[in-house]
C-alpha cells in the first residue's frame, strides 16, 4: 500500500531538557515510548512540537524556548526526519524521498532553522518553508487532538468553563485554524484594498508624468512645424505690410486724381465765373445808360414843376396872410365889442356903487391874498419835500419788490431742483438694488413680466432689453458720448418677430401706466452672428469707433445697434475743438467716417455738410460705471441746494422786513401828502375868490361914453374891411386851386420819371450785387485752387515716397516668399502671432533637452505606467475572486461547522446511552460558549 507522507522516521534531540543526546528511530505506523517519571518521554513530544516550529508555550514546557535548553548549556538542537513520497509530497525534486528539519535554539532566545534535503544539502533557512511543509503535510502541532500532552488532557477534564470547552472543540476539530485562515484572509483581503487604492492614487501622477515627457516628446515633433508656421507668419507679415503699403498708396492715388479732377473743376469754375462776370459788367453798363437817360428827363420836367410850386407856394402864402389879417380883424371886431360891453356894465355899475367902502374892501382882500398865497407857498414847499421823500420810498419799495420776487423765483427752482434731485437719489438707490431701475421706474416688473411669458411659451424667442443693461464700455470716460449717441436705444427692446413684438406690445400695456413714455420696439430677426462690417467700418489710426469702445456678448445687440445707429461709422474725439478741425476738413476726415462725439456729448457732422450740436445734457445717467459716486454726486448737489435755500431764506426775511417797513413809510407819506395837497387845494380857491372880487375905481363916466363911441365906430370900420378882405381871399382860393391842379399833373409825370430812374437804380444796385458777389465766388474759387494745388503737390511728394516703400517693401517679401501671400488679417494680429510662436519656440528649443533622452524617459515612463496599471488590473481581478472564495469558503465553513456540531451532539448522546446515562451539548457560537448538560 502506498506509504503514508509526513511520517516522522527519526528524531534526533541535543542538549535538549533531559537528554544530552538523543536518536530515536520510530516506526510507521504507533510507537508507545514508556519510561519512569522524569525519564523524558514528554521531552519527547515537546522536541516534535519545539522541532516542527511551535511554540514553547504549546508544549506545556515554559514560556520561553529558553527553558527547553539543557542547564548548563548554551544551546539546544532538534532534528527530525519526514517521509516525502507518494502524491502528497512537498517539492520531491528538490527535497527527494524526506525532509530533514533542524532547529536550533539558543540560549539568548532566538532559533534558526534548516531544512535539507535526502542528500543533506540545505534548501532552506526560513521558518516559512517549514510551515508550508507542515501544512502541507497536514501536521497540527498546537492541534490538542493531534498532539494532546500532560497540561492540556488535564485542564480538559479538570475544566467547568463552557468558554475553554468551546476553545478546546475549536481547536481539535481545526475549525479554529479555518476560522483564523478565514480571518486572517479578509483581514488581507482589506489591506489589500487599502493598498489598491492608494496605488490607485499614485496611478494619475504617474499619468501625469507620462504626459508631461509626452509633451516634450512631441515637442520635438512640432519644433519642424513651428518653424514651418514661423516662416509662414514672416511671409505673410511681410506680404500684408506690402498690402497695407500698396493699399496707402491706391489711397493716396485717389486722393491725387481727386485733387486733380477738384482743380479741374475749380478752373473750369473760375472760367464761368469769369464768363459771369463779362456778362453782368454788360449788363450794368446797359442800365447806367438808362438810368442816365431817365436822370435827364427827369431834370428836364424840373424847372418847370419848381416855377409851378414857386408860383403855388406864392399864393399859398397870399391866403396865408389874407387869413392870418381876417383873423386879427375879427378878433379885434371881438375884442371892441368885449370891450363896449364892459364899459357899457362898468358905467352902469359906477352910477351905483360907494366909492369910499370900496377902496377898504381892496385893502382888506389884498392883505388876505398877500396871507395865503405866503401860506400857499410853505405847504408847496412842504409837498414837494414829502413828493422827492415818497419818490425815494417808493423807488426803494419797488426795488425790495423785485428783488424779493427774485429771491422766491430762485426759491421756487431751488425747491424743484431739490425734488428733482431727491427723486434722482431714490432712483439710483433703488437701482442700486435692482440693475435695471435707472432704465425707468416699470423697466424691472416689465423684465419679470417678459421672463414670466417666456416660461410659459408665449414668445417664439424671447426678447431681450433693455438694449443698455447688455452694454457695457471699455474706456468709462465715453459714457455720456456713448449715451448721446444711442439715446432711445438703451431703453429699447429686440425682438425676433411681430408676433413676439405683439406680445411685447400687450405686456407693457399693462404695465406702464397712462402717460408713462414706454421703451421702444425693435424687430429684426436673431441671427446669433455679427454681421461682417469690416469693409465699412471708420478706420483711423489716431482715433477709435464708438463700436470699437463697446462690450456685447450678445451678437444680435450687436447688429441691432449697427442698424439703427452705424455705430462701426462713428468716431470719437476727446477735444472738442479737434473734432471740429477734423470734421470741417474734408482730407482729415477718418476713412467711412460719418459723424463723431467728443467726450462732453457734443455731436459733429462731416464735411462738406458740416454742423456742431452741443449736448444737453452734462453727465451719464444710464451707463455710469459706479453707483455709489453717482450717488454721492447727487447727494453733494442736496448739500449745495440745501445751502443755498438757507441763504435765500435769510435773504428772503431782510427783504421781506425791508418791504414792510418801507411800504409803511410809503402809506404814511401817501397820507401826508393827500392832506397837503388839500390845503393847497383849498388855499388856492380861496386866493382864486378874493382875486376874482373886482375893484371898483372912481372913474369919470363922460370919458366912459366918449371912449364907448369911438369903439362902436372901430367896429363898424373892421366889418367892412373884413368883408373886403374876405372877398380878396376867395379870390385867391380858386387861383391856388388852378395852380394846384397844373402842380399835380407836372408832380405826377415827375414821379412816373422817378420810378422809372428808381427801378433802374435797384437794377444797378441789384447787377453791382451780383458782380461783387461773383468777384466774391471767383476769389474764393482762386484761393480754394491754390490750396488744392499746395496738397495736390504734397500729396504727389508722399506718392512718390509711398511708391518707394512699396518696391522696397515688395523686394524684402519677394526674398522672404518669392510668391505673394494674400491675408485678410490685420499687422498686429500677426505680429502678435509670430512673437506667440517665437516665444514657444524659444522655450521649447531651450526646455526640450535632447531628443534621444526625453524619448527613452517618455517610453520608460509609459512602461512602468503601463506595467502599474496593468498589475492594478490584476490586482482588482485577484482581489474580486478572493473576496468571491472567502465568502464560498465561509459560507462552507458555517456548513461544516454546523454539521460537526450535529455530528458531536449524536456522538455524545449515544455513548451516554450506551452507558446508560442522559445529557446533551449546546453550543452558542457567538458567544463561543459549549455546555455539557
Amino acid at each position: 500500500p502506498e506509504k503514508t507522507v509526513g511520517v516522522i522516521q527519526s528524531l534526533h534531540l541535543k542538549n535538549f531538557m533531559c537528554h544530552s543526546k538523543l536518536d530515536l528511530k520510530l516506526s510507521e505506523n504507533t510507537n508507545f515510548i514508556i519510561g519512569r517519571n522524569g525519564s523524558g518521554k514528554s521531552a519527547i513530544l515537546a522536541s516534535i512540537i519545539i522541532g516542527l516550529g511551535g511554540r514553547a508555550t504549546a508544549s506545556s514546557r515554559g514560556r520561553n524556548v529558553k527553558n527547553i535548553i539543557q542547564e548548563g548549556k548554551r544551546s539546544a538542537e532538534v532534528t527530525l526526519k519526514l517521509r516525502n513520497v507518494g502524491y502528497y509530497a512537498y517539492k520531491p525534486s528538490e527535497y527527494g524521498d524526506c525532509i530533514i528539519v533542524t532547529r536550533k535554539v539558543s540560549a539568548d532566545g532566538s532559533s534558526q532553522y534548516k531544512i535539507k534535503s535526502s542528500s543533506g544539502a540545505v534548501v532552506s533557512c526560513k521558518r516559512d518553508e517549514l510551515m508550508r511543509i507542515v501544512t502541507r503535510f497536514n501536521i497540527q502541532v498546537d492541534n490538542p487532538a493531534m498532539v494532546l500532552n500532560q497540561e492540556t488532557s488535564r485542564d480538559f477534564l479538570n475544566t467547568k468553563n463552557p468558554k475553554d470547552r468551546y476553545r478546546f472543540f475549536m481547536k481539535a476539530t481545526l475549525l479554529e485554524l479555518l476560522r483564523t485562515a478565514y480571518n486572517e484572509l479578509e483581514a488581507e483581503s482589506a489591506a489589500m484594498q487599502r493598498d489598491l487604492a492608494q496605488k490607485e492614487k499614485v496611478l494619475p501622477e504617474m499619468e501625469q508624468v507620462v504626459k508631461r515627457w509626452e509633451k516634450r516628446w512631441r515637442l520635438f515633433q512640432n519644433l519642424d512645424v513651428h518653424r514651418a508656421k514661423l516662416r509662414r507668419l514672416k511671409a505673410e507679415e511681410a506680404w500684408v505690410k506690402v498690402d497695407n503699403q500698396e493699399e496707402v498708396f491706391r489711397q493716396k492715388e485717389d486722393e491725387c486724381k481727386k485733387e486733380n479732377d477738384t482743380v479741374s473743376k475749380l478752373k473750369e469754375k473760375i472760367a464761368a465765373a469769369d464768363a459771369k462776370i463779362d456778362e453782368h459788367k454788360t449788363h450794368q453798363e446797359k442800365l447806367q445808360g438808362e438810368l442816365k437817360e431817365a436822370l435827364e428827363r427827369v431834370e428836364k420836367v424840373q424847372p418847370t414843376l419848381t416855377a409851378g410850386q414857386r408860383e403855388y407856394a406864392a399864393k399859398k402864402e397870399q391866403i396865408r396872410e389874407k387869413e392870418q389879417e381876417i383873423t386879427r380883424t375879427e378878433r379885434e371886431v371881438a375884442e371892441k365889442r368885449n370891450k363896449v360891453h364892459r364899459l357899457s356894465t362898468r358905467i352902469a355899475e359906477l352910477n351905483s356903487i360907494d366909492q369910499n367902502k370900496q377902496a377898504e374892501e381892496k385893502a382888506c382882500r389884498e392883505a388876505r391874498v398877500k396871507e395865503l398865497e405866503k401860506q400857499r407857498n410853505e405847504l408847496r414847499s412842504r409837498v414837494r419835500t414829502a413828493e422827492h421823500h415818497w419818490a425815494q420810498v417808493n423807488a426803494s419799495t419797488m426795488e425790495s419788490s423785485m428783488k424779493l420776487k427774485e429771491i422766491c423765483r430762485e426759491e421756487n427752482e431751488l425747491r424743484n431742483q431739490k425734488t428733482a434731485i431727491s427723486a434722482a437719489i431714490k432712483n439710483l438707490q433703488s437701482s442700486s438694488q435692482s440693475s435695471l431701475q435707472h432704465f425707468g421706474r416699470s423697466i424691472p416688473q416689465l423684465v419679470r413680466e417678459i421672463d414670466k411669458v417666456a416660461s410659459q411659451g408665449g414668445f417664439r424667442k424671447r426678447p431681450k432689453g433693455p438694449l443698455g443693461s447688455l452694454i457695457k464700455l471699455k474706456d468709462q470716460r465715453w459714457d455720456l458720448a456713448t449715451e448721446c449717441c444711442l439715446k432711445y436705444l438703451l431703453r429699447a427692446f429686440l425682438v425676433d418677430n411681430d408676433q413676439d413684438g405683439k406680445t411685447l406690445r400687450q405686456i407693457m400695456s399693462r404695465v406702464f401706466v397712462r402717460g408713462e413714455r414706454k421703451p421702444a420696439i425693435i424687430t429684426s430677426p436673431y441671427l446669433g452672428r455679427v454681421y461682417d462690417y469690416r469693409s465699412k467700418a471708420m478706420y483711423s489710426s489716431r482715433y477709435i469707433s464708438l463700436l470699437d469702445n463697446l462690450v456685447i456678448e450678445d451678437a444680435d445687440v450687436v447688429n441691432c445697434i449697427i442698424d439703427q445707429r452705424s455705430v462701426e461709422r462713428i468716431v470719437l474725439i476727446e477735444a472738442n475743438a479737434e473734432a471740429r478741425d477734423v470734421m470741417s476738413n474734408p482730407a482729415t476726415i477718418p476713412r467711412n467716417c460719418r459723424e463723431a462725439f467728443t467726450r462732453q456729448g457734443d455731436q459733429v457732422y462731416r464735411a462738406p455738410d458740416f454742423r456742431y450740436y452741443s449736448a444737453v445734457r452734462r453727465r451719464a445717467e444710464v451707463l455710469k460705471e459706479s453707483m455709489g459716486a453717482r450717488i454721492q454726486e447727487r447727494k453733494a448737489e442736496m448739500v449745495s441746494v440745501d445751502q443755498k435755500l438757507q441763504e435765500l431764506d435769510a435773504k428772503h426775511a431782510s427783504r421781506q422786513q425791508e418791504l414792510q417797513q418801507a411800504q409803511a413809510e410809503q402809506r404814511r407819506l401817501d397820507a401826508q401828502l393827500k392832506s397837503l395837497r388839500q390845503q393847497e387845494f383849498d388855499l388856492a380857491g380861496q386866493i382864486r375868490e378874493l382875486q376874482a372880487v373886482e375893484d371898483h375905481e372912481p372913474t369919470n363916466i363922460a370919458v366912459l361914453e366918449s371912449t364907448l363911441k369911438e369903439f362902436k365906430d372901430d367896429i363898424g370900420n373892421f366889418e367892412k374891411k373884413l368883408a373886403t378882405l374876405t372877398e380878396q381871399q376867395a379870390e385867391l382860393r380858386a387861383e391856388v386851386k388852378a395852380s394846384a391842379a397844373k402842380l399835380r399833373e407836372l408832380d405826377a409825370h415827375r414821379s412816373s420819371l422817378l420810378k422809372v430812374s428808381n427801378n433802374l437804380k435797384a437794377k444797378l444796385i441789384e447787377a453791382d450785387m451780383e458782380l461783387h458777389k461773383v468777384k466774391t465766388h471767383k476769389r474764393s474759387l482762386t484761393e480754394q485752387k491754390e490750396n488744392v494745388e499746395k496738397r495736390q503737390s504734397v500729396v504727389e511728394s508722399d506718392l512718390k515716397a509711398i511708391g518707394q516703400q512699396v518696391e522696397e517693401l515688395t523686394q524684402a517679401a519677394s526674398e522672404i516668399a518669392p510668391e505673394r501671400v494674400s491675408s485678410r488679417r490685420k499687422l498686429e494680429v500677426i505680429a502678435a502671432e509670430i512673437q506667440k510662436v517665437e516665444s514657444q519656440l524659444a522655450v521649447d528649443e531651450n526646455s526640450a533637452g535632447t531628443e534621444e533622452e526625453v524619448t527613452k524617459k517618455y517610453e520608460a515612463a509609459k512602461s512602468k505606467y503601463k506595467e502599474a496599471k496593468d498589475h492594478l488590473n490584476d490586482l482588482h481581478i485577484f482581489l474580486r475572486k478572493l473576496q468571491h472564495s472567502v465568502r464560498v469558503r465561509k459560507f462552507k465553513y458555517e456548513e461544516f461547522l454546523d454539521r460537526m456540531v450535529f455530528r458531536l451532539r449524536v456522538l455524545f448522546v449515544t455513548m451516554l446511552v450506551q452507558q446508560n446515562f442522559e445529557g446533551t451539548v449546546e453550543f452558542d457560537h457567538e458567544k463561543e460558549r459549549l455546555h455539557i448538560m
